[in-house]
């Protein structure tokens, strides 16, 4: 491990850039990639750095983003998410990313702890959020009722 150089990582990387760029984007993350060699001590720098970055040609796809939902068909949505066959947890997260607009790995990863129920607060700390500080979120106490669909 400890005798891994950048251009045995563009080795590998290179015959793969052009056929496979997603799988090779797909490639762990900067800050992940060496973790192992760092985490057993084997090294302290990446040899994947940016030099890699510097030396691959541009991904040329763009990635596509889903459009937001309307904010008139988010009630709609959620009762329809509510009337699935999909694990209760999973129903319950989705109603919470929506009430809250918080991503879904903070949502995921959320644990009571966090959770105030007096202040009906959920505060999200630093370390697991993208820009690295706490993060206070209210919520809705009472849970709103799906109406039946017009016309059903």
């Amino acid at each position: 491990m400890d005798r891994i150089t950048t251009a045995d990582v563009m080795a590998v990387l290179i015959p793969i850039w052009n056929d496979k760029r997603d799988g090779a984007t797909g490639a762990p993350a900067p800050e992940r990639r060496d973790e192992v060699g760092r985490r057993a001590g084997y090294r302290d720098d990446d040899p994947a750095g940016d030099a890699i970055g510097a030396a691959l040609p541009r991904n040329g796809s763009k990635r596509e983003h889903q459009r937001a939902q309307d904010h008139g068909d988010v009630a709609g949505a959620l009762c329809a998410i509510r009337n699935t066959n999909a694990w209760v947890s999973t129903k319950l997260a989705l109603e919470f990313v929506a009430l809250t607009a918080c991503r879904s790995g903070e949502v995921r990863g959320a644990k009571w702890g966090e959770v105030d129920p007096e202040s009906a607060t959920w505060t999200v700390p630093e370390e697991r959020m993208k820009a690295g500080t706490e993060h206070r979120v209210p919520y809705p106490i009472e849970r709103w009722k799906c109406s039946p669909r017009r016309g059903s």
